[in-house]
């Protein structure tokens, strides 16, 4: 069975009855099995770990790249009762993201530099191509909308590191899977921590969204993705002119291409250091005064200016460096999934490469779904180790409910949600059973 790895961190159970398990869904876990993933979904995962004969009925959808809040039926009856109750105008599903520069003010603001006040964004999304997964903020699409508040700001100043793949989990000392560290380039003017009220449930909302509003989450493998986009990643951009060149270079990520938009940066960094090194090659052609470099010599770091090394003195000394640097430029460029054009030995079966860490997920997490109906529900995980203070700052560790102002209504149910429900009641149609 050819299938793509996932992370090995576990479904954390936030709660149980005899109905249903609320659960934390780890990043980069699909909940169904589709397309290449069939045993690593939450479904199947979870059947694993209690009993064959246990059947999980999820009743919320999360992407697969996203974490978070998840409901599991035990029984047909609890999950469409649970999914129902999900679809109405009392439940608020509260979302933390991690984002690109200094997020907005917004209404309200205090002052304070690293909270904010309240972003409205009521752009409608459209649906562009379903095979690419590609949404967009277009006028003719569903009606929209998100609220968002910055939480933290976290400037460049200071060198913050998250580059590590596992870090700690601070409730039990753990090691716990991270999504890996954003793309090149979209912190180099620090990031923030937003919190996000979707009272909406378009496909992809809060992601296109943010990347309208020109903040998107930095580690998002489509909407941060400048060799898709181009450099201004369509801030403000609500027009169809560009779509049909966006959805041919998506339609390659996979296939030939890796689908993290870190390539962008490397292949823009290799030019430049390819520019770089065939000029010093050139200009070390023309000087009598240089001597052989060792063979095997690597590039370990910048060039030294005469005087200060004598492997500058070599006349093979650019040659050496530019080929060591494609060597890691074209390692970088493969380690991202893409089909590798070579096949199974057994079945023929088109082969892959493994996913690299930066596919395994996206600073998106669902935080908490509450029913606000007086006396009811409300789950809520733990604060994901991606939103917590870098080393050096001094922020919030805790994310608090919503402070609602009494205008948050929710518009419409979830969008995948209405379509799983429409798709049950077709099925039962089709059997003539009764609806």
């Amino acid at each position: 069975m050819h299938e793509p790895p996932v992370t090995a961190q576990p479904i954390r159970v936030v709660h149980e009855t005899d109905d249903m398990i609320v659960i934390d869904k780890p990043a980069g876990v699909p909940v169904h099995p589709a397309g290449r993933y069939n045993h690593n979904s939450v479904v199947e995962i979870m059947r694993a770990e209690r009993h064959l004969g246990f059947k999980p009925l999820p009743c919320n959808r999360l992407d697969r790249l996203t974490s978070g809040i998840m409901f599991i039926g035990k029984t047909s009856k609890a999950a469409e009762h649970i999914s129902e109750k999900l679809r109405g105008r009392t439940v608020r599903k509260e979302y933390v993201s991690r984002v690109k520069g200094r997020f907005p003010d917004g209404e309200g603001w205090d002052g304070d530099p690293m909270r904010g006040g309240v972003v409205i964004c009521e752009e409608s999304i459209l649906q562009i191509s379903p095979i690419v997964g590609l949404n967009r903020a277009r006028a003719s699409g569903k009606s929209a909308k998100t609220l968002f508040r910055r939480l933290a700001y976290y400037p460049t100043h200071r060198r913050h590191d998250t580059s590590q793949s596992r870090l700690t989990d601070a409730s039990n000392g753990a090691q716990v899977a991270q999504p890996a560290p954003a793309i090149s380039g979209t912190e180099n003017e620090g990031y923030s921590i937003v919190h996000c009220l979707p009272l909406t449930g378009r496909t992809h909302q809060i992601r296109v969204h943010l990347q309208f509003l020109g903040h998107p989450i930095t580690n998002d493998p489509i909407y941060s993705n400048r060799a898709v986009f181009g450099a201004n990643l369509a801030k403000n951009e609500s027009t169809g002119d560009n779509d049909a060149e966006i959805i041919a270079r998506l339609k390659k990520i996979g296939k030939t291409e890796v689908s993290d938009s870190i390539s962008y940066e490397q292949q823009r960094l290799a030019k430049v250091v390819e520019q770089t090194q065939q000029t010093t090659v050139s200009e070390a052609a023309v000087k009598p005064d240089f001597k052989p470099l060792p063979e095997g010599t690597l590039h370990a770091g910048p060039l030294p200016k005469s005087g200060e090394d004598s492997m500058h003195d070599d006349p093979q000394y650019g040659a050496l460096i530019k080929a060591h640097d494609d060597m890691v430029a074209d390692y970088n460029k493969r380690k991202g999934e893409k089909m590798t054009g070579e096949k199974c030995s057994v079945c023929d079966t088109p082969l892959y490469s493994d996913p690299g860490p930066h596919e395994l997920g996206i600073y998106l997490h669902a935080l908490s779904y509450a029913d606000l109906t007086v006396g009811s529900w409300s789950y809520r995980s733990p604060v994901p180790q991606w939103a917590l203070p870098p080393d050096g700052y001094d922020g919030p560790r805790d994310i608090g409910e919503w402070e609602y102002r009494g205008d948050e209504v929710l518009d419409i149910g979830d969008e995948k949600e209405d379509e799983q429900t429409k798709n049950v009641r077709g099925a039962k149609r089709n059997k003539g059973e009764e609806v």
